[in-house]
């Protein structure tokens, strides 16, 4: 297999050995960006979704839909009295949490993506680091 001639590349290669010769230069700056990537998806979609939710969702009129009449109460004989999650829940295990803590709570599902990608993006520079440095020794050592 003979090489492509660089005059023949496409852009897609040449974006890419672009990004790749950036992400050397700038160690930092590449791996800001995989955190502000990832925050921006994270808001885009709480943003896209809330909208659906709260706008879309509750003016479309879903009375066209038949829905069925269905009577499971005779399903409940089925499940064991024993079974039940007050049953097995410890009665001393009871926590109250407080009031500012709810919030906090409720948006972890948002922020351990931003913090994955933050820890992420400093170990990479720390391996790039290393994987530098002993470029250098062993360069020196020849």
């Amino acid at each position: 297999m003979r090489p492509i001639p660089i005059a023949r590349r496409t852009n897609a290669i040449r974006l890419k050995a672009r990004l790749v010769a950036f992400a050397r230069r700038h160690p930092w700056l590449h791996a800001s960006r995989h955190v502000i990537l990832a925050t921006t998806e994270v808001l885009a979609g709480m943003l896209g979704v809330g909208a659906i939710f709260a706008l879309l969702i509750p003016n479309i009129d879903w009375s066209w839909i038949p829905w069925p009449s269905l009577d499971l109460s005779w399903m409940r004989g089925f499940w064991p009295e024993w079974l039940t999650l007050r049953r097995l829940w410890p009665s001393w295990l009871h926590v109250d949490l407080p009031d500012w803590l709810k919030p906090v709570l409720a948006c972890m599902k948002w922020v351990v993506p931003i913090m994955a990608a933050i820890v992420v993006s400093f170990t990479e520079i720390k391996r790039r680091r290393r994987r530098k440095t002993s470029r250098q020794w062993q360069s020196q050592d020849e």
